[in-house]
């Protein structure tokens, strides 16, 4: 992935709970430009995790689509 890098931080809200603080840390440490993350409900802890999304990101934010959009825009 070169200078990318992946990272799971679960399969559920549960477990991006537990991940979310420690990826954004590093994400810091590491002086990201830009940080992708998959989306969960807004139910329970979900609203929580979603919340520090938000915060991270000064609650910008993309659809899937828009980031596919400027993808394809750039291999042509």
């Amino acid at each position: 992935y070169g200078k990318r890098r992946l990272e799971s931080l679960g399969r559920d809200a549960n477990e991006m709970a537990h991940a979310v603080f420690a990826a954004l840390r590093d994400a810091d440490h590491l002086h990201a430009d830009v940080i992708l993350s998959e989306g969960v409900e807004t139910e329970g802890i979900g609203l929580a995790v979603m919340n520090r999304l938000g915060r991270a990101a000064a609650f910008r934010s993309v659809e899937a689509a828009q980031v596919l959009r400027v993808q394809q825009a750039l291999l042509v």
